[in-house]
């Protein structure tokens, strides 16, 4: 009887070790699965708002307020933006590389291109800008020297005044240019933009 009695208690034992290691497999399971979870959300609201920080940065540009005294900070403001190309990127990559969800990975590649797309419109015009401003103080600077002389040829002064006046006319058709159309060439980040947040924000309460 004793020994019967040793015997079911080794018995019990065991099933109270095998019921322990279960649990802490269990629990090891539970957090492997709440760490992933949680660095798929984290991943999906970085990119969401690398993109968003992106096309804003771009929006927030006062493009007729660069001239040919202040082509530095022109400058300065492409490459913050530009910057956004890489970092961008590899925010997506993060998520497709997490992410099981087929839908939401073309989603992230759709967004991408679309803000990418609306970048290389908008620097573009930035470069366009760029050009003008330092031919119009590559001109000025040529007045400068061609007035400073006394014996300067007057039309030599003409050509550099004319050449003056029709950049400032090119100035203003790129400013006029880019406030026409540079809402437009917005809205069509806008759809997929919501399409993603809305896919995103249903995917990440399931």
């Amino acid at each position: 009887m004793g020994a019967l009695t040793r015997e079911v208690e080794l018995v019990k034992q065991e099933f109270s070790r095998e019921q322990e290691c279960l649990k802490v497999d269990l629990q090891k399971a539970l957090s492997t699965e709440v760490s992933y979870r949680d660095e798929v959300r984290n991943a999906l609201i970085h990119y969401y708002a690398m993109v968003s920080e992106w096309i804003y940065a771009t929006l927030e540009v006062g493009f007729g307020n660069y001239t040919k005294d202040n082509i530095d900070a022109l400058v300065q403001a492409r490459m913050k933006i530009a910057s956004f190309y890489a970092s961008a990127g590899v925010a997506k990559s993060k998520v497709t590389f997490l992410t099981d969800n087929k839908e939401i990975r073309l989603l992230a590649h759709d967004l991408y291109c679309a803000v990418l797309t609306f970048y290389h419109w908008t620097d573009t015009e930035f470069l366009k800008l760029q050009h003008n401003c330092e031919n119009l103080k590559s001109i000025q600077d040529q007045f400068i020297r061609a007035t400073a002389e006394p014996d300067q040829d007057k039309n030599v002064i003409k050509d550099v005044n004319a050449r003056s006046e029709q950049l400032l006319g090119e100035r203003k058709q790129l400013i006029d240019h880019y406030m026409a159309n540079m809402n437009d060439q917005y809205k069509l980040v806008l759809p997929v933009e919501n399409e993603f947040s809305t896919k995103v924000k249903t995917y990440l309460k399931t």
